[in-house]
């Protein structure tokens, strides 16, 4: 398991994902007979998850880096473990 952080990137993500969503959205007419082709949609797609991820990394990060702490008592932005441990299967189902 390898996790590293900054709280500075974590201040800058949650900053970021609220600047996104605040964002004014440019609203076109709707033309009912056209389609929307496979590769923009792809490319909505993508920025879709990207601003998602940038929202969710906040919330993501600091109960691993906490249940790691609770583990060790070191307190560290960054860690490298090789082996697992069996609290590691709930952060990564929650």
């Amino acid at each position: 398991m390898n996790v590293s952080s900054e709280p500075w990137g974590l201040l800058l993500c949650a900053l970021g994902f609220v600047i996104l969503m605040w964002l004014p959205r440019r609203h076109g007419s709707v033309i009912e007979e056209s389609r929307v082709s496979l590769v923009r949609r792809f490319v909505a797609f993508q920025i879709d998850v990207a601003v998602a991820g940038v929202g969710v990394i906040p919330f993501v990060i600091p109960p691993v880096l906490v249940s790691e702490y609770l583990a060790t008592g070191v307190w560290q932005w960054s860690f490298e473990r090789k082996y697992f441990r069996p609290t590691d299967w709930v952060l990564f189902a929650a």
